[in-house]
Parts: C-alpha cells; structure tokens; sequence
C-alpha cells in the first residue's frame, strides 16, 4: 500500500506544492508581525522617555523650589527672631514665602514649646491652616481660609500634637542645613503623608528659636502623575529602593491606614512583573502579560540624596491595547488574508493537479493496453476502435488543455486582482501608520510644550527658563532682570483670579512689545518674572524699563468693561557666570525697589560702568 502510494505521482505533485506555500506564506507572515510589534514598542519606548523627562523636570523643579526657599528666607536672617514672637508678623511672612514659591505644598514654623504654625493649599486649590491652639504643644486645629489665612472655618481637630516629638523637627536642629525627612502622616489627617525639609532657626549664641519647615504631600505628586500618563487606561508610580510605592495615579496602590504598600506579586501584579522584569535592563520598553492582557512598562530612575545616595524609581505602564488598537486589527487582518491566501492557493493546486494527471492517466491506460500485446490486433481491428478512444483521449487531451490554460489565464486574472487588492490594503496600512505616527508627534510635541512652556502665558516655565540662563550665562555675560507686579494680591483680591490670570496674561504681552525678539524671559513665580539681557549696557537696561514703565501706563488691561492699570518692580543684576548670586542680588533690589515706592527699577552698582 506504501509502496503504490509512495509512486503516486499525483499525491508527490500535491504534497510538494503544500510545502511550498506553506514554508512561503509562514515566514512571511511571522516576520511582519515581528516587525510592526518592534515599530509600535520603539515608538511607545520614546514616548515613555519623553513622559519620564516631563515627570523628572517637575520633581527638579520642586526640589529646586525647596532649595529657594530657604535662600528666601536668608534675605530676612536679622528679622526672623523677632518676626517668630508676633504671631499675626509670622503667619505674615509664612504667606508671603508661599506666594512666591507656587510649587510648596504646605510652609511652617514649629517653637521649641512643640506649638506650629502651617499654611499651604490642597490637591483642590483650597487654602489651610493648621495652628496650635494655645501656641504651644496641647490641641491642634485646621481651617479651610482665603489665601490670606482670613475668613477661616475650622474643618478639623487634634486632642495633642507636639512638634518637638516629630522626625521632622528632631532631625533639623541635629543638623546645620536644611535636612529631608522620611515619609510621615499628617497631624490630623491621618490618612494624608508627605516629606518634609526642615531646617532649625538659631540665635547668635546658637540656641534653638524653633524649627521651619516646607511639605510635599503625596497626594500633591499623585496629582502630578495623573497628568503625565500617555493614555487612558496607564499608569505612573514612584518607588523607593525598597519598591514600597511613593506614588502612584492607580488608586488602588494608595496608603492603607496611613501605611505605604510594597511591590507585591499578590497586590500589584503587573507593576510586580514590570520591576523584576527590568532589574537586569534598565531604560527600555518591557512587555508582560497579566489576566489575558498585555501590557507594556518603562522603568527609569531618579537620584536625590547626598552624593545621589537614593534613587526613587519612575514606572510608567499601561495596556498595549491602549497603544495600538488600529494596529493590532491591521495585524489581525493580515494573517486571516494570509491564511485564506493559503487555502485557496492549496484548493486551486489540487484542482490544477487533477487537470494535469487526468489526460496522462487516460494515456498511460492506452498505453498498457498496447504494451499488453494488443497493438496489432487495436491496430487493424480492435486498435481501429483503441484509436478512435485514443484520438478522443487526445483530443479531450487537447481540448482539456486548452480549458486548463484558459483556468491558468483566469487564475492569472485572480492573481492579479489579489496582488491590486493587497497592494490596496498595504496603502490603507501605510495611511494608518502615517495617521497614528503623525498622532504621535502631536502628543511628543503636547508633551514638550507641558515640560517647557507656561500654560498661562505662552513663555518659558521656571524650570526651562533656569535650564536656558545657565546654558546662556556660561557663553557670555548679561543682566538678570526680576519683575515683581506691584499690588497684584489686591487685584486677586479685588476682580477675581480670573481677572488675575488676564492681568498676567496682558503683562507678558506688554513686556514682549519692549524687549527685542528672541530675548529669553520666563514666569518664575506666581507674579514673578525673568528676563535675560546681552549685550547690554546699564543704561540699556534702564532705557528697557523705562519703556515698559511707560507702556504700562497707557496700556491698562480692559476687560468686559473694567480697565486696570498695571505697573511693576524690576531689581537688575549683572550676571558673571553665576546665575544663582546674580538671582539673589536681583531679587534684593526688587525687595528694594518695593518698599522704596514700587513702579521702579534699581540697579546694581557695577565696578567699571561699561559693562
């Protein structure tokens, strides 16, 4: 039975051709799918590094924050311990540092008695204060006020708190500097953690007045995170060295009873795959596979600490449906093509193979009836009638030949008509590519506009602006200009935030007009700005602000029928390569400027007024 089939011409022509196509249309298929599967994780990988950037920007930009603050307060050293004694002086001075440095989520001074008092604002923009009842340690209470620290309602309460007893305050007057706590709850809600950097205030003799200190709450950052990941379904968290979970916009991976969760197998699963995933590769795109779902993953690190010390740990995550829907229905789409392709080249070989075989098979029975000793006699007698059957033979030979090459031909028709609709459906691949690498450039671009540009007033945000001046003041020296809008509390106060948002707006507007193009200025605070000037002598300068002066004047903001006139406080320094002294030095004259009248500029002296 082997045998007879083993020289069954038919089933080796049929066999052949099934491999053929096969070890053809595999291959084929399963590198296009590698290939598109390796497009759409480099795309989502530079995504994610772009992501990391803008989330690591803002965590510079608190820390820097933080840093300021402190350099802020050294502006009012001799003033301190009498401000700390009056209470309505201190509250004061805890605003005005708040005022000026947006990013700080709560500012406070704690006494050697264990009393404080806290002024800050939450995730939803409400203003709190949080005091000591009696000034000392005993209860505590917190208030939902104006951003005065007036008009308070009390919204929560504490039976004791002493400050002497917290991490907080036991690790700043170990230490001369402005020292990070760990993570901590908060004094009434519980549920609330954050880290602190404090630092202790002394008098000459080196004794402790008290304690200052600056919070960045969690949910602070978890507010930040949600607006950094890329799609709607992802996620972004914040490890310590312990893969206990700092951060994160999932809600179900927030503190429990005030406690932080860990990275788990049982808790966290996918972030728990991702981590081990990514322990031995570093900064590239894993993929994982959690409840018949894939999911891809980018691990990025962030140092902070003493000599970088600690490292936290940036997971961004999200679906890889999320990514690539089209994608994936182009992907699917292509093999069921592929297959159908498969199954009709293996219908029409089976129907070409017994068109073939079928005018042989009838001359091989001819044949053998010859080869059977009949020639002679299907010759005269009989082979007259075998040659009529063979002639016929032939003749259905002929005419199935001819209707085999006319199938050939339609098949060629259909070949080309399949090749004209691949060809189609590889254009409508390519058009969804372009579309969705085009979406991607957009959202690269969203992104970078979210990492360097203020979103109220179209200029450089604080970080950039730094990142911009240090670069710039190592090539050549210039004049830091710091402008302060005089009054503008009252004109919140007065007309609304709104109204505030327009006058900020208006007042970029009116410095651009004044400054020559292309000159590097930036919102570095609430209503505080920046500009860089070259090339540029001290009489310049003075030439620059009196035309912006001017130009405030007779530009007043008119907004549905209020027309406010705007001015603003301008302290000017010359900047040698060291853009942080020539920041201090401008913001004293701006301090200056202030009390001596406001709508001025002051100056520093320089040696040689050439300059």
């Amino acid at each position: 039975m082997l045998k007879k089939l083993s020289n069954n011409l038919g089933l080796h022509i049929q066999l052949t051709l099934t491999v053929f196509v096969l070890l053809t249309a595999f291959p084929i298929g399963v590198l296009w799918h590698q290939s598109s599967e390796k497009v759409v994780l480099q795309t989502i990988e530079r995504l994610y590094q772009h992501s990391s950037k803008a989330v690591k920007n803002q965590l510079d930009g608190f820390f820097e924050e933080a840093n300021h603050v402190y350099l802020h307060q050294e502006r009012y050293a001799e003033q301190l311990p009498e401000i700390i004694k009056h209470r309505e002086q201190l509250f004061s001075h805890i605003a005005h540092i708040l005022n000026h440095h947006s990013s700080i989520d709560y500012f406070y001074f704690a006494n050697p008695q264990g009393g404080i008092i806290s002024f800050g604002s939450d995730t939803e923009g409400n203003f709190i204060r949080i005091e000591s009842n009696n000034g000392v340690a005993g209860p505590l209470s917190s208030f939902v006020t104006d951003y005065q620290g007036l008009n308070s309602n009390q919204i929560g309460h504490n039976d004791y708190f002493n400050a002497t007893e917290r991490g907080w305050y036991q690790n700043a007057i170990a230490a001369d500097k402005p020292v990070w706590s760990k993570i901590y709850k908060g004094a009434i809600d519980q549920s609330l953690l954050g880290a602190s950097l404090s630092k202790a205030l002394r008098d000459e003799d080196g004794n402790i007045l008290g304690v200052w200190g600056l919070d960045l709450t969690l949910d602070s950052v978890i507010s930040r995170l949600k607006k950094n990941k890329l799609s709607e379904n992802g996620f972004v968290a914040i490890l310590n060295d312990s893969e206990t979970i700092l951060a994160s916009s999932d809600s179900k991976h927030h503190a429990i009873d005030g406690q932080l969760q860990t990275v788990s197998e049982q808790r966290t699963p996918v972030l728990y795959q991702l981590v081990n995933n990514t322990r031995q590769t570093q900064e590239s795109v894993q993929t994982t596979r959690y409840e018949n779902e894939d999911w891809v993953g980018f691990v990025t690190h962030y140092p902070i600490g003493s000599a970088n010390r600690y490292q936290l740990s940036l997971v961004f995550y999200s679906p890889l449906s999320d990514f690539s829907p089209a994608l994936e229905n182009a992907n699917n789409s292509a093999f069921a093509l592929t297959l159908i392709m498969v199954l009709f080249a293996l219908y029409f070989g089976k129907l070409s193979t017994l068109h073939i075989l079928s005018p042989i098979q009838q001359l091989t029975k001819t044949a053998k009836r010859i080869s059977h000793g009949k020639k002679q006699k299907i010759i005269k007698i009989e082979r007259e009638d075998e040659l009529g059957e063979l002639a016929t033979s032939f003749n259905q030979m002929t005419s199935n030949l001819a209707s085999t090459i006319n199938k050939l031909e339609q098949e060629q028709q259909e070949t080309i008509r399949l090749n004209a609709l691949l060809e189609a459906q590889n254009s409508k691949l390519e058009e969804q590519v372009k579309r969705r690498t085009i979406a991607l450039t957009e959202a690269n671009e969203k992104l970078k506009a979210l990492a360097y540009i203020d979103s109220l007033t179209g200029i450089s945000n604080r970080g950039y602006f730094w990142e911009q001046l240090e670069a710039e003041s190592a090539r050549r020296n210039g004049w830091l200009l710091i402008l302060d809008l005089d009054n503008f509390k009252t004109i919140n106060d007065k007309y609304g935030h709104l109204i505030g948002d327009e006058v900020l707006k208006h007042f970029t507007q009116l410095c651009q007009q004044v400054l020559k193009p292309n000159t590097l200025i930036g919102r570095v605070g609430g209503e505080e700005f920046a500009i860089w000037c070259t090339k540029a002598s001290k009489n310049d300068i003075t030439q620059i602000a009196s035309n912006l002066f001017a130009l405030l004047k007779r530009s007043p903001l008119e907004h549905e029928g209020l027309s406010i006139t705007i001015s603003t406080s301008i302290g000017a320094s010359y900047c040698c390569g060291n853009p942080e002294k020539a920041y201090a030095a401008a913001d004293k004259l701006l301090y200056q400027a202030k009390h001596s009248g406001k709508s001025q500029i002051v100056l520093e002296s320089l040696a040689h007024e050439g300059q």
